[in-house]
């Protein structure tokens, strides 16, 4: 069933056909079923993955590697730029994490950068895994990373 317009009034007695309305549009929305009202800065997609292999993921349908620390997000939706304050931005942003348990040296940092090339719409994000410490600064596989991906608002403010 799709996203039903349901408003009450302040002290209305909700009856059971108006909370079965109700369980209707969130099951609606968190399927994302067509019609349902958009919704900006919430998840879009979120992944968790070793390598190539997706551990779990909604709104993802692949990752792929370029190279040892560089990876393609592969999304199931396509996504575009807007611009704020002259500046063009993907629609889509990113917060993410990543770790190495094989390291015996456990002061390895992670840092996992997001950036956009080519031209929108896009299918897809690249991902960096770019590890440091005292003794090193280079590109790695990271046992496992996790990224949550939202959308913009329609004015592109976050």
């Amino acid at each position: 069933m799709g996203f039903e317009n349901v408003s009450f009034q302040f002290g209305d007695t909700l009856t059971d056909s108006a909370m079965s309305a109700v369980q209707s549009n969130f099951t609606a929305f968190a399927n994302k079923e067509t019609g349902v009202t958009p919704t900006f800065n919430r998840a879009k997609a979120i992944l968790n993955y070793s390598g190539t292999t997706i551990n779990f993921s909604d709104g993802v349908s692949s990752v792929t590697q370029n190279f040892a620390g560089s990876y393609n997000i592969n999304f199931t939706f396509t996504y575009s730029m807007v611009t704020v304050n002259s500046v063009n931005l993907p629609s889509i942003y990113a917060l993410g994490n990543a770790h190495d348990t094989t390291q015996s040296d456990n002061q390895f940092v992670y840092s996992m950068p997001f950036f956009n090339i080519g031209t929108a719409p896009y299918t897809y994000f690249p991902v960096m895994h770019h590890f440091f410490n005292n003794t090193q600064d280079s590109y790695n596989v990271p046992i496992s990373a996790t990224a949550v991906f939202f959308e913009r608002n329609e004015t592109g403010v976050s």
